[in-house]
């Protein structure tokens, strides 16, 4: 009776354990309260599994390796789904913070887009799978006057709506990032020369129609590049931001011809 009852208790604190184990996961690791410590939370989770095999262990030298009576499989059974759950919920937990981690890790707060370090990271797989991708580098000219007249709460929301434009240019398969300020990245697979200009010309077109503060209206100025460009990432992203540079530059240049050739008309028939 004596090896009987210390089995009994074992068993029984095998089972207590496990179940303060469990509300301890409850408590400190479902959504609606803040985690625990790893530390303490493993700890936990490997003694209720250690006490359950010390249980069954002991169970089973008192039976003499016979099946275990119904007294017994019961609160052995359990401590075992107990311990299942708290390592279910040890790992669901983990999970949901290394993907929060990760998303707010490679997340633009501002327009919800992927930010630059995503942008790389995209690139740099694309190299490591020599897959055939093209960049645009895209920057806004005329914004600064928004942030200037209206404010930089008006900038923000000008550039949330910017980068709902620019994403809704691209495929289920491209990026569009904010890369800072108010340059933008856009990352297309392949190196189709129709896919670019279509995209290329509904940038241009999707971004002077779009509603920003103040009725305020700007261009997008864009270099690209494809991934045989560069040697590397980086190199591919300078090759694209040399070229939107020198899109800005035109583009200027342009604006200028045109005014003076406006003053000039106006002088004309004045």
């Amino acid at each position: 009776m004596g090896q009987a009852k210390a089995g009994d208790e074992v068993v029984a604190l095998a089972v207590v354990v496990a179940l303060l184990a469990n509300l301890y996961f409850l408590y400190r690791v479902v959504p609606w309260k803040r985690p625990g410590s790893w530390r303490r939370i493993w700890l936990l989770a490997s003694l209720a599994t250690f006490m359950f095999l010390v249980a069954e262990a002991v169970t089973l030298l008192e039976v003499r390796m016979e099946a275990l009576d119904h007294l017994h499989q019961i609160p052995l059974f359990g401590a075992l789904l107990a311990a299942a759950t708290g390592f279910f919920l040890v790992y669901t937990d983990g999970y949901r913070a290394a993907e929060r981690s990760r998303v707010l890790a490679l997340t633009d707060p501002l327009t919800g887009l992927p930010n630059r370090r995503a942008f790389e990271e995209r690139l740099k797989i694309a190299f490591e799978r020599s897959e055939r991708f093209t960049v645009f580098y895209v920057d806004l000219d005329g914004f600064k006057l928004i942030n200037d007249r209206l404010g930089h709460a008006a900038g923000d929301e000008g550039l949330r709506a910017v980068g709902t434009v620019l994403s809704g240019c691209v495929r289920a398969g491209d990026i569009a990032a904010r890369l800072g300020g108010d340059e933008f990245g856009l990352f297309l697979a392949g190196e189709d020369p129709d896919a670019t200009t279509i995209v290329g010309e509904r940038v241009r077109a999707r971004v002077a129609e779009a509603s920003l503060p103040g009725g305020a209206k700007v261009r997008a100025s864009f270099g690209v590049a494809t991934g045989r460009e560069g040697g590397t990432p980086e190199q591919v992203l300078v090759v694209a931001d040399g070229r939107m540079y020198e899109a800005k530059r035109r583009a200027k240049e342009a604006a200028t011809r045109e005014a003076a050739t406006t003053a000039a008309r106006s002088s004309g028939v004045a």
